[in-house]
């Protein structure tokens, strides 16, 4: 079998050194014996030394063309690539909340650095023999006319290469040609100019859409053999330049106002294109809109725009608090200052894993998936989309540690994670805080999390937070909360807000609405699913069967476990007993621990065993999985190395150091009575404590943290009460009383004065009558 292999490749190379000698000029020497030196431009002149010096056409071509190819595109990256990292031209970027790590940038560059060198260049190398066959001009000087040659055939070939890139574009997003070449583009949903040219070799070969492939090279040698030879090498290059500025500005991800799209108006650009890399879908032209708009593929798009402007413009209605949040609405807030963690990034560990392996890591130690089928459909074609939505009203607690470290699955399957900010769901919370401090506590819980991801060393690069009223206040999104109310019975509306909305006999309104403006939001924030706690499993079965009735596409949704309170119950923000604040300093951590639910050899309704189950062991196996595992305080030295908690007993009650591999260890020794309360509740304040360390530590360092903090949840003023007046008796004229009154009246007054007589036969009050009366008579 290998000398047929060997057989075939002896007779390939040797065809194509044939076609390559049969087509190339050796006489250099000859070449321009009949050219005037002095009657050529600089340009040409370099042209025709180039030639003579290298003495072999083809070589010298094929050199020329690969150079020019990676100067003029890494040339054309690196402006994208400080743009980046100057805040002045954030105002720009269309998905402002991603922008490109250092990590990706150069991930992307070995990428696109492989692939020139594998697949490009012997493309580059074949292709002088290729354009002399067809008729072009490659060495020959003086160059055409820009303006009555060059030109025209440049502009021809931008519509040829636009209808091919088209229609193989869309070809490419089958699903049996997606998920095994154009996926490998689609790493980045958010593009950067160095990812125009991140695909799969088989985009980049000679039948491909890429710039050196047939979409941009077989328009021009089809041309120049049809019109008989009249096109010239120097054309070809200007217009493989114009072509790898195009594709590389349509993947910078920014849109100025001087940016052609938006003064020529059937030029794409990367408004256009960025939003196929967003949606996944339709925007399939290259340069030109002309083809999206005669084949209906631009429609969402333009339903997508027209929805943002709403979104802006009642931004720009709000007060001015309210817009000092867009700076991170809709798109989200960048957290550029923050590390990327060890935890493996997209594309270095996601383009390693399959589809299954992504949904393994998604999907695992949840307490239910509804959908999952549809999930897996999904990640055949692309990435998922997901968010995690909370209220900002109380003070988060250590309960949001377990959604925020389930976060890091979904990371490293390179989901894209919306944080939604919901202040209005805050708001219709009984009005029990005015607008102005629920926009407070939007800022602070910003902050917050966003410590915490750094505390968790996780990957930030494809998380965005979202606040609620940056599209909850559109019209098109009230007329969709009209459509589900109308729609909507009030039993179903309170069967879906049962776990989350208090039930009364007579409940409000926004009580009733709070499920339908979740469901909605997973349509306005464009996800494929949202994560949420178990008690909202009646809020998701509500938008599965309610959102297709108006139109909009049933999504899927994962369910976390709830943390148990430190009294046994559920951990609330509105009670303060039950769970502990990221704030809450260790001797308050203690009190709060010593005072937990932990009955001698009781594992149900415990509340420090649900911690450590739920919390502390899970952060723990995140660290491990990063390769910091030195940061689990809660694992004691000499601990084997799969050991997950250590108790260290009490030696005056002959406790010793027992170290646990799985909670289920540690839960069946307690039950057994070899772990002593005490002893569990002293290690779980020193897990507690580690964990909250980091947080507080970047809270007490920034004065702007502290600020959000203090206006998010000010001192509470208690009101001194008023004093109560003092009822004045004022008797009635004795004009107007009547006989009886009078009497009553006498009777009153002879009791008064027999019970205060005093010496001298008169009252007090009868001496001062006196000494008035006497004073004056004088």
């Amino acid at each position: 079998m290998a000398t047929v292999y060997e057989q075939l490749y002896t007779n390939a190379t040797v065809l194509v050194t044939d076609f390559i000698k049969s087509t190339q000029q050796n006489d250099v020497a000859n070449l321009y014996a009949g050219v005037d030196p002095t009657r050529l431009n600089w340009l040409e002149q370099a042209w025709m030394q180039w030639y003579q010096y290298i003495g072999n056409t083809t070589v010298a071509t094929g050199i020329m063309s690969f150079v020019l190819h990676e100067v003029f595109y890494f040339g054309r990256c690196l402006p994208w690539m400080l743009i980046d990292y100057m805040g002045w031209f954030k105002q720009y970027k269309l998905q402002d909340a991603k922008k490109p790590s250092a990590k990706q940038q150069w991930e992307c560059t070995k990428y696109v650095l492989k692939t020139h060198f594998s697949v490009e260049l012997p493309q580059i190398y074949l292709f002088h023999p290729l354009a002399v066959m067809v008729g072009m001009k490659t060495w020959e000087v003086p160059f055409p006319s820009f303006w009555t040659q060059m030109l025209p055939q440049i502009a021809l070939f931008f519509f040829l290469e636009d209808f091919w890139h088209y229609t193989v574009h869309q070809l490419m997003h089958h699903r049996s040609l997606y998920k095994y070449v154009h996926k490998v583009h689609h790493t980045y949903s958010a593009p950067f100019g160095l990812a125009a040219e991140y695909a799969h070799p088989i985009e980049v070969s000679p039948i491909s859409r890429s710039t050196p492939g047939l979409g941009t090279v077989g328009g021009p040698l089809l041309y120049c053999w049809l019109s008989g030879g009249n096109m010239h090498l120097i054309t070809m290059y200007t217009w493989i330049v114009l072509r790898l500025f195009q594709a590389i500005d349509a993947h910078s991800g920014y849109d100025f106002p001087w940016s052609l799209q938006n003064w020529f108006p059937l030029w794409a650009g990367a408004e256009h294109h960025d939003y196929h890399h967003e949606k996944f879908t339709d925007c399939y032209s290259s340069s030109l809109r002309i083809w999206d708009w005669a084949f209906g593929t631009d429609k969402k798009y333009h339903a997508y725009r027209a929805q943002q402007k709403q979104q802006k413009a009642a931004l720009a209605a709000k007060n001015p608090r309210v817009q000092a949040l867009s700076a991170y609405s809709p798109l989200g807030f960048e957290m550029a200052d923050a590390p990327n963690g060890t935890l493996p990034v997209p594309p270095a560990t996601a383009a390693k894993l399959t589809p299954a392996e992504k949904y393994q890591l998604v999907t695992q130690n949840l307490a239910e998936v509804l959908g999952g089928e549809q999930m897996k459909a999904i990640l055949e074609e692309r990435d998922l989309v997901a968010y995690w939505g909370t209220a900002p009203t109380g003070r988060p607690h250590l309960g949001y540690f377990v959604p925020l470290a389930k976060l890091a699955d979904f990371l490293t399957a390179s989901v894209e994670v919306k944080i939604l900010l919901a202040d209005v769901h805050a708001f219709l919370d009984n009005l029990k805080a005015p607008i102005e401090l629920v926009e407070a506590r939007v800022d602070y819980y910003r902050r917050l999390i966003t410590a915490v991801f750094r505390s968790l060393n996780l990957p930030l690069d494809k998380v965005s937070f979202v606040v609620g009223s940056s599209y909850q206040y559109t019209a098109q999104y009230n007329l969709d909360k009209y459509k589900l109310t109308s729609i909507t019975s009030e039993h179903d509306a309170r069967k879906a807000g049962a776990e989350v909305v208090k039930q009364v006999s007579s409940p409000l309104l926004s009580g009733l609405l709070y499920p339908l403006l979740q469901a909605l939001d997973e349509e306005y924030l464009g996800v494929d699913f949202q994560f949420g706690g178990v008690d909202q499993r009646k809020i998701f079965t509500y938008a599965e069967q309610y959102l297709p009735k108006i139109g909009y596409t049933k999504r899927s949704h994962l369910m976390n476990l709830m943390v148990p309170g430190l009294s046994g119950g559920k951990m609330s923000s509105s009670d303060p007993n039950s769970k502990i604040d990221f704030l809450d300093p260790p001797a308050v951590v203690k009190s709060k621990i010593q005072k937990a639910v932990c009955a001698p050899g009781e594992v149900e309704g415990n509340g420090v065993l649900a911690f450590i189950r739920h919390v502390v062991v899970p952060l723990g196996e995140l660290f491990r999985g990063q390769g910091r595992a030195s940061v689990r305080g809660w694992v004691g030295e000499g601990a084997p190395e799969d050991a997950v908690f250590t108790v260290s007993g009490n030696p005056k009650f002959g406790g010793e150091v027992q170290h646990f591999r799985t909670v289920d260890e540690l839960e069946d020794a307690y039950a057994k009575g070899t772990v002593h309360p005490g002893d569990l509740k002293a290690a779980c304040i020193a897990a507690i404590n580690a964990l909250l360390a980091p947080i507080q530590a970047e809270f007490n360092a920034s004065a702007e943290f502290q600020e959000a903090e203090r206006r998010a949840y000010p001192p509470e003023v208690k009101a001194v009460p008023a004093k109560k007046k003092e009822k004045k008796y004022t008797p009635k004229p004795e004009h107007l009383m009547t006989p009886e009154e009078k009497a009553r009246q006498a009777e009153k007054d002879a009791a008064f004065a027999a019970k205060h007589q005093k010496a001298g036969g008169l009252t007090e009050t009868e001496k001062m009558r006196e000494a008035v009366v006497e004073t004056l008579s004088q």
